[in-house]
This record gives structure tokens, sequence and C-alpha cells, in this order.
């Protein structure tokens, strides 16, 4: 089952941050009640990690299946880097009789490098009859070499009414830029003519590079307001999120890809939704971006629209354990869905202690199906607000940075693996559209 995109925003912009995988157990817990909140409390947490390092196991794992598959051939490089970093700082900044008003900043990066190389021999480009058995083969080096750079940064507001905790409203400032470069040569093709059933082997490279840079606006208002949590809270207590979703924004900022060839770009502005969209040509600038389709875009201003948001929720665990800054608190697991998204809260806190959500529908290659996939991406740990702080200036001046770079040289696109990240920028549908066919009509 799958959330819609207006609850995902209203969820997972409710829990702020993701990710620290708290242990649960299923006992007989103590009661939360509903927290208070005053001016200037705030909570942090961040996390940076080499991915390389992380997904040894399964860059071992594809390493082992590409030489495999190589057969006679041989893996000439196996080399992938990466790392990740997010950092997330929530303030009461108001405390009225009535409602808390409370102010987020996220901030996340991601830096891959991959350079793979494979030597054996091929087929020579050219066209073999049936029957030929002395086709002549050549020595030839397949290689990629990619890498991309990404930076993400978000503002929220989340106003709660203070007697039951439930949203009232949720605005954000998104903030996403990505440049990276992709070079693939002597990638094989064959095709096979049934006329006179010969194969016509060719090598082709490909190289191209795109600039992202956007800027997402949303405001999303609930009516009656959204009881993500419902106090008192104790293990084994359920209830139903159900709330109609006012959805506002827009959206600015520019996507370029440049290298395809005049008949790749033919191909994909052909496409009815981008011409819909009133996409025909590089670069898109996404303020003049209009849509007739839902959801419905003018000149870059989303049009306001309502949806249901329906979500089951349980509380299914608790437990002590011990975080960084904040040492033994009770935690409780709350359940989204029957296990599609989890939180974690704490009375001792004041505030949730971590979330994430299923990698279950994550649907893989075939030729993937052997490797073991962890069990999350990237976690988050409570820490100090001033290590936050840092860490979220450095990244927003990257984005900056990013977002004005112009790169000739690289192909970027949202590596958006935080929940957060996802929920938010989901609206978005036609950049993921974009850059899906572009994938599509190449693997064709």
């Amino acid at each position: 089952m799958k959330t819609s995109i207006t609850t995902a925003i209203a969820i997972v912009a409710a829990l702020m941050f993701c990710a620290l995988f708290a242990p649960t157990a299923a006992a007989v817990s103590p009661t939360a009640n509903a927290p208070t909140w005053n001016d200037g409390d705030s909570w942090a947490m961040g996390k940076s990690i080499d991915l390389d390092t992380e997904f040894s196991e399964q860059l071992d794992d594809i390493q082992q299946m590409l030489e495999n598959m190589t057969g006679s051939a041989s893996l000439d490089e196996f080399q992938v880097q990466a790392s990740a970093s997010a950092w997330s700082i929530v303030e009461v900044t108001e405390a009225t009789v009535s409602e808390y008003v409370v102010e987020s900043r996220f901030a996340a990066r991601f830096n891959a490098e991959a350079n793979i190389q494979v030597t054996g021999n091929m087929p020579v480009a050219g066209t073999r009859a049936w029957g030929d058995m002395y086709y002549p083969n050549a020595s030839m080096t397949i290689s990629l070499d990619a890498t991309i750079d990404m930076a993400y940064v978000s503002e929220i507001t989340v106003v709660f009414e203070k007697a039951t905790m439930a949203i009232k409203s949720i605005d954000t400032t998104n903030s996403a830029s990505a440049i990276a470069s992709f070079d693939l040569i002597n990638m094989p093709e064959q095709k096979f003519n049934w006329s006179d059933m010969s194969t016509t082997y060719s090598y082709k490279n490909i190289n191209f590079d795109l600039d992202l840079s956007i800027v997402l606006d949303l405001g999303v208002e609930f009516s009656p307001y959204l009881n993500v949590i419902e106090f008192p809270l104790t293990y084994g207590s359920n209830w139903t999120v159900s709330s109609l979703a006012t959805v506002t924004g827009g959206l600015s900022g520019h996507l370029d890809i440049n290298g395809l060839s005049s008949s790749e770009e033919e191909m994909l502005f052909d496409n009815e939704m981008l011409q819909n969209a009133g996409i025909t040509d590089f670069p898109i600038d996404f303020s003049k971006l209009s849509t007739e389709g839902d959801p419905k875009i003018t000149n870059g201003t989303l049009e306001p629209i309502t949806q249901y948001v329906n979500a089951t929720m349980e509380c299914t665990g608790v437990d002590l354990v011990t975080l960084p800054v904040y040492n033994e608190v009770d935690v409780f697991e709350v359940t989204v869905n029957d296990g599609e998204g989890k939180f974690y809260y704490s009375d001792d806190v004041s505030f949730l202690t971590s979330a994430t959500a299923s990698m279950d529908g994550l649907d893989l290659p075939d030729e993937l199906d052997e490797i073991s996939m962890p069990e999350a991406d990237l976690d988050m740990e409570p820490v100090a607000t001033e290590t936050a702080e840092l860490n979220i200036a450095a990244i927003s001046s990257y984005q900056t940075d990013l977002s004005g770079s112009g790169n000739d040289d690289g192909i970027g696109g949202l590596i958006l693996d935080n929940i957060l990240i996802i929920g938010l920028i989901a609206a978005v549908v036609l950049v993921a559209a974009i850059i899906a066919v572009v994938v599509v009509k190449r693997k064709k």
C-alpha cells in the first residue's frame, strides 16, 4: 500500500526529520501525555556517513556479480565512493494560549563517484550474416565514469493546536540543486534483422550532463487538524488520521540537459505529458511551467489542491533506550499503516526521537535480486544544536553554489532517499518524469 503524495507531505513534514532506528519491545509501558513547550525549546539531529563503507557488503556483491557476468573478460576497475549527511534543527518560536509555532531547518548533502571498466573480446562493429562462424572479434574496453553532487535545504513551519498537539498547518520552502557527469564508452548494441537473419553489432558512447536547481514552496492546511499523535499515548493505543488537506504552492528554478542527440531530444519532448506541461526544449524554466492535469500549475504557481489524508496509527512498542544528548529515555514506537512507516516519540524528550520508512516496496532490477539490501539508508541521531547549526550552514552555502554553477560537464538528479525529501518533493512529479523519460528512452 502506497501513501498518497499529500499524505506523505502531511505526515512526513509533521515528523520533521528522520531516521534513528530505536529498538522496541512489546512491554507494559508508561503513558506519554501531550508535551508542554516553551519559546526557545529546540532539538537537533544529524549524521554524516561514508556510504561506500556503510554499503561495502552490497558493493562487494555487485563487484562479484559483474565478475561472474564478464566470464572470460576482465573487470579492470571497480571503484565506488559516496558520502551523505543530513542535519536538522527544530525550535519552538512561539507559544501562545492556544497554539505552538515550530520552525525546522533541514539540510542534506550527497556526493558520489563511480569508475567501472571491463575489457574482453567482442564482435567488431558490422553486420554478421546468418551462420557466419568466422565473424571477427576484437578486444574492447567498456567503461563508465560518473559523479554526482547534490544538496537539499528545507525550511518548515508547523502550527500545532496546543491542547491536542494536532497540526493546523505546514509551510515549507525547499531548495535542491544537483550536478553530475555521466560518461559511458563503448556501450554494445545489437540488432537482429528477421528478413535475412543477420545481426548488426555497434558500439556507442553516451555522455551527457544535467544541471538542476529547483525551489518548491508548499503550504498545507488541515480540516480537521491532523492528529498524527493522539495523547495520552501508551502501548497498544491506536487511532485514525483523517483530514482534508488544502495544498498551495509554487516552483521556480531550471533543468538543463546537454549532450542528447537531436533525435533523443525530439523523442523526449514528443511525450504528451511534457507537451501538455508546456515543456518543449531545454533549458526548462520552472517559473513558466503550466499544466492542465492534476496538479494544475499556471506559470509555476500550483492551484489549490484538496485531498483527504488518511492513515491508521498504532503504538506498537516502548522501550528504555540510551540516546546521545538525552541519555536513557522511554521511547514509544508508532507504526503507520501497518508498517508502511514508523516514528518514535519520547515523553522525556518532549519530541520525536526518530522516524523511518519501509523499503519493502522498493523494486530492484532482476539482476540485483541476489544482493541483500540493508534495512536503512541513513540514520540520524540527536546532536548538540551548535553542531547541527554549523553543518546546516555549510550545506546551505554549498547548495547555493551548486544552484549557480551552471556546470558544463555534469548530470544531476534528485537522489532523495531521505523520507522527508521524498515527501516534500514528490509533488513536483514533472521533474521526475523528465528524468525517467530520458532513462527509458535510452534503454530502448
